[in-house]
């Protein structure tokens, strides 16, 4: 290491440094005549030497020796004052940069067009939190020349002024003065962090200060919009199914297509608490403007505030990963899972259900199966979508039943309920069907009547579905450990901790954009359906540049250029 330099030294020398590159810098793009390259040149050095001088002096002697911990955290500070930098030099200079008074005439000639004459009016200040902080600039506002104007105005969707620098820049009709970028991101910790405040405070680091009614507000938009695609292409699924559209492969692709089904609840607003006159209780359930069926806080429903979210899952065994343990044993983990998830009718579940299935390739693979507990409305699902597909009991929901049952019979005596039960899973799992049940009703009618729960009819009904041994000769799975895991990480951990009570419908939206997130599907049906639902393109201006030049055809850079895409 070397000795301490004096203060003075260092400052001579980063300032000679400094003007040195600036005189080089500003030669090289004086022919542009563009002052705002100087300014953030010299910004940016300045930045720079900040951050060298930091270094130096925190390594120069042994006592004041930078860890690498704070090395780390001055790299990050100093790539934060850059990106800050450029931004604030973009936004500060638009007006030299983008030529407004061009775009000002352009904006009145397609209003005069249309018969409406507006009058250039003042500058107003306006702010855009983005995914550096809050930006503010100013702008020019178009006013109307008469009420008739106005009028007209109001018609088109303006509320008051024009600005054509905020259409421009393609933020005019954006919520919560955010860039989509920011909502975007908003979105995302807000699935990320487990609850909202904790958001707020992720948020809060990386520059974005926004209150957690605000992030409420940007996860009901943007799960709205998201949520309403679902819908969407669920009911083209369905409509597809129904007149009879879908084509599949004659020869299809060697593996299993797997669907799994599970529910687990949520705690809601209690329907008293926010309709206290209601005069009768019902379990309708209405329509919503998306067109999506749920209840909601305000529906009459029964007295307790939990509902059922129901979880569907699909995976193909091409997207498991098969490895052997030390003990000599195999073990798996599947790579790829895609979800949907509804709290509802089961009736609109299936639809999602169907759409599930079909972009993860049904009706393309050899084998399809289904693997779920019992319960009616799935074999219903599965009848009326997937004829095909092969519907498994999950063994272990199964024997878990079988032993429930046992405790209550033999009234909980553990020396004869444990073999009993026992025995019976291993003639399940056996395939010995059959036998199983004849030992069920050897019990006698007084024995089964002490438990409410019918094991025979249980079991005969889904008859079709417990033939282990030939569904483990043909290698699928027979159980559903996947999709109980799935709902503890991808639904219980954000929506069912410690004191959290949903409404109806955020639930809803919310539990969608965590399907997305856990499915890997954040980019194509989050971003995606975002940026068109406000027929944003990003990086639209920047690739026709990146064409031009491409082309031979380089764009001047001039001060009237116009570089608006932020």
């Amino acid at each position: 290491m070397h000795d301490k330099p004096p203060e003075d030294n260092i400052s001579q020398a980063e300032a000679l440094v400094q003007n040195k590159i600036i005189e080089m810098v500003v030669k090289i793009f004086e022919p542009y005549g563009n002052d705002l390259i100087e300014e953030h040149i010299r910004e940016v050095l300045q930045i720079i030497c900040a951050a060298d001088a930091t270094f130096l002096r925190g390594t120069s002697q042994a006592d004041n020796f930078l860890s690498f911990a704070d090395i780390e955290e001055l790299v990050q500070e100093e790539m934060r004052c850059l990106y800050d930098a450029s931004l604030r030099r973009l936004f500060n200079g638009m007006k030299r940069m983008v030529g407004e008074d061009s775009i000002v005439l352009k904006k009145k000639s397609e209003l005069k067009e249309n018969g409406i004459r507006v009058k250039r009016w003042r500058y107003y200040k306006n702010s855009i939190v983005t995914l550096s902080g809050r930006v503010f600039y100013e702008r020019i506002a178009l006013k109307a020349s008469s009420i008739k104007d106005r009028t007209a105005l109001k018609s088109l969707g303006y509320k008051g002024h024009v600005y054509p620098v905020d259409e421009m820049l393609g933020i005019n009709s954006l919520p919560f003065d955010m860039t989509i970028a920011a909502m975007l991101k908003t979105t995302k910790e807000a699935c990320i962090a487990n609850s909202y405040e904790k958001a707020q405070i992720r948020l809060m680091e990386s520059g974005i200060n926004i209150n957690d009614d605000t992030i409420r507000a940007v996860i009901n938009t943007v799960g709205g919009l998201v949520l309403d695609n679902e819908i969407k292409a669920a009911n083209e699924a369905v409509l597809k199914f129904e007149k009879g559209l879908w084509q599949f492969p004659v020869n299809k692709k060697s593996g299993v297509l797997y669907f799994q089904i599970d529910g687990s609840m949520v705690h809601t607003r209690n329907a008293k608490e926010t309709k206290e006159n209601c005069k009768s209780e019902t379990t309708e359930e209405p329509q919503l403007s998306s067109g999506l069926t749920i209840l909601n806080q305000d529906t009459p429903v029964k007295k307790s505030s939990w509902r059922e979210n129901k979880l569907g899952m699909a995976y193909s065994d091409d997207n498991i990963f098969w490895w052997t343990d030390k003990h000599g044993d195999k073990q798996r983990r599947i790579l790829q899972k895609d979800y949907v998830s509804y709290i509802g009718e089961a009736s609109f579940f299936s639809k999602l259900m169907l759409s599930l299935a079909v972009r993860n390739g049904y009706g393309h693979y050899q084998d399809t199966v289904l693997i779920s507990d019992g319960a009616t409305w799935i074999r219903e699902l599965k009848n009326m979508y997937f004829p095909d597909a092969q519907q498994i009991l999950d063994f272990w929901h199964l024997c878990e039943n079988v032993s429930n049952f046992s405790k209550t019979v033999f009234a909980m005596d553990e020396s004869k309920y444990k073999p009993w039960s026992s025995e019976i899973c291993s003639l399940l799992k056996k395939s010995q069907t059959n036998e199983a049940i004849k030992k069920i009703k050897n019990l006698g009618s007084k024995r089964l009547s002490k438990s409410s729960f019918d094991l025979v009819q249980y079991i005969e009904n889904n008859i079709n579905n417990v033939d282990y041994v030939a569904y483990q000769a043909k290698g699928y799975f027979i159980g559903s450990g996947a999709i109980e895991g799935s709902n503890k990480s991808v639904v219980q951990s954000r929506m069912k901790l410690s004191g959290m009570r949903w409404d109806l419908e955020a639930a809803q939206k919310m539990i969608c954009l965590l399907t997305k997130l856990n499915s890997g599907r954040w980019e194509e049906d989050v971003v995606k359906v975002v940026y068109q639902h406000y027929d944003i393109t990003p990086g639209k201006q920047y690739n026709l540049r990146f064409s031009e030049k491409e082309e031979g055809l380089e764009a001047p850079c001039t001060g009237e250029h116009n570089i608006v895409s932020i």
